[in-house]
């Protein structure tokens, strides 16, 4: 499964920020689990006049690509992470959050690092190389 984290970025100290999604992405991956993060957008190549709404439509591209999301602390104080966090329970999609995350189906993981996981597909589990 890809997860998505939605957590509060504007007006965040950068580094309390990175520091936040890096302990996110470690905990999502030692659940054998994929991860994608908006801190991977790069910036504008030119000046934007709304700089908040260009990183908001480049996060919600990913955030569609992935299966869940996984909402921070703080996360209800952002409007973008709740713009987010809306979108994936509109959409019917799985929500984690810190105190649900450890929940986590592990029998639908990813592949990492080459090694062969176990897959569980419409309840038939598969090896997968």
């Amino acid at each position: 499964m890809i997860i998505y984290l939605s957590g509060a970025i504007t007006g965040q100290d950068p580094k309390e920020v990175c520091r936040v999604f890096k302990e996110a992405g470690r905990k999502v991956k030692s659940l054998e689990h994929e991860y994608r993060t908006p801190l991977a957008i790069p910036p504008p190549e030119d000046e934007e006049k709304d700089k908040w709404l260009y990183y908001m439509k480049k996060a919600l591209r990913i955030a569609l690509d992935c299966d869940a999301v996984y909402c921070l602390e703080g996360w209800n104080k952002s409007k973008g992470a709740t713009i987010e966090r809306n979108l994936f329970r509109n959409l019917g999609m799985k929500i984690y959050y810190t105190h649900t995350i450890d929940n986590i189906d592990k029998s639908k993981a990813k592949i990492t690092d080459n090694k062969v996981k176990k897959v569980k597909r419409d309840n038939v589990v598969e090896s997968v190389q």
